[in-house]
């Protein structure tokens, strides 16, 4: 593989807005440091209440799998629609994008449409249903803030922050909040399906939430789409990569380059099916998030250099240390291996050595007594078989 030329490697749009921002922020004096890339926060989320059901009751269909960021497991509701579903978090939240799709062409009624709002408290269904009769140019005005529809004081409910249309064929819709909003709980409303002639039931495949932990409404800024990225590291890849999410057990490949994975992944089965992977189908090669947008990933700077080091000298981080370095220097050594002699390369790899002789020595030590019964006994053996021994 050609070597990469020397200059910084080109930004994927969103990670050079994303580093932008973070600079922009942590200038302003008495202003907090705008958080990283906004993430999945469908792990800490649970179902508080919901009012579909599920087909023929199957727990298979049930709705707690639309937190589950894959097709499959999907939910099927029970007949009808204009279904609310309210989602409980852990924690305090701002939502930045909000995702939904319907399941596979094998589904006859893939969500359309539909309602979402960010609440501190979960709300009473009932005063949900006065956006059931809305049409669609009539939510477009509610949710930007061009037609009311009832009071604050009348039941507690702020309007919807979102009203999102499923595309057809797509069956996925995504929406980066105009603006961002913080809470405890999400409600999205179902409003309807595709083939509104049918109305028999709803068909869901995820939602996704995205944004950050804690309050960051003061940080609002635009990153542009978040669920379907594509990045390309071109100092450990040469190929682009797509987000996706897999619930099969998967390492991030940058373990191998300097500096190791920017999430501490080191072996398979760390990662769940909420962790973003950046994947290349042809050749497999996987990213996890910080990896992807670090534009120092496979450049050999002052912290990779000591992230190496350490995790030579360390035991259980010794052999792939050293599969680092054998991957860095197979690509430019004549650049690379003085920084690492520099640093101090030899001295460590001496104080492994000599750790290593040690254990050697007092395994020896501890093994001599065996050692010393199996020489008295082949002492008594014939001398043909001592002569083999």
């Amino acid at each position: 593989m050609p070597v990469p030329p020397a200059e910084v490697p080109e930004l994927h749009p969103l990670a050079e807005r994303s580093t932008l921002l973070n600079k922009k922020f942590t200038d302003v004096p008495g202003l907090p440091a705008l958080p990283e890339r906004p993430g999945l926060l469908n792990e800490k989320f649970k179902v508080y209440s919901y009012d579909g059901g599920s087909q023929q009751n199957r727990v298979q269909y049930d709705v707690k799998h639309v937190l589950i960021p894959t097709l499959e497991p999907f939910h099927c509701s029970d007949r009808g629609s204009k279904f609310s579903l309210v989602l409980e978090c852990a924690e305090d939240f701002t939502l930045t994008h909000f995702y939904v799709s319907g399941p596979g062409p094998r589904c006859t009624e893939p969500i359309r449409s539909g309602l979402v709002w960010v609440t501190d408290t979960p709300p009473e269904i009932e005063d949900l249903r006065k956006y059931d009769d809305l049409s669609s140019e009539e939510l477009c005005e509610v949710v930007k803030g061009l037609r009311a529809v009832g009071t604050l004081d009348d039941d507690g409910l702020p309007e919807p922050c979102v009203y999102f249309t499923t595309g057809r064929e797509s069956r996925e819709a995504e929406v980066e909040l105009s603006k961002w909003r913080e809470g405890r709980y999400v409600v999205v409303k179902f409003l309807d399906t595709h083939f509104v002639e049918h109305k028999v039931n709803v068909d869901v495949g995820m939602v996704a939430l995205i944004g950050h932990w804690g309050r960051h409404a003061r940080h609002q800024a635009p990153y542009g789409p978040w669920m379907r990225r594509a990045v390309q590291q071109i100092w450990v890849h040469p190929k682009p990569m797509q987000s996706t999410f897999s619930m099969g057990g998967w390492v991030c490949d940058g373990r191998d380059f300097t500096g190791g994975c920017r999430s501490g992944f080191s072996d398979f089965h760390q990662t769940n099916v909420f962790t973003v992977r950046f994947h290349c189908s042809p050749s497999g090669f996987d990213l996890c998030e910080k990896c992807a947008f670090d534009p120092f990933l496979g450049r050999v700077t002052d912290a990779s250099l000591r992230a190496d080091l350490e995790a030579l000298g360390n035991p259980s981080t010794c052999r792939l240390a050293v599969n680092r370095l054998r991957n860095q220097w197979r690509r430019h050594w004549l650049v690379t291996l003085p920084k690492y002699f520099e640093q101090g390369v030899l001295d460590v790899l001496v104080g492994s050595l000599q750790r290593s002789m040690e254990g050697s020595s007092a395994r020896t030590e501890d093994d001599r007594p065996a050692t010393q019964q199996r020489t008295q006994h082949s002492n008594a053996e014939p001398p043909q078989k001592g002569a083999l021994r």
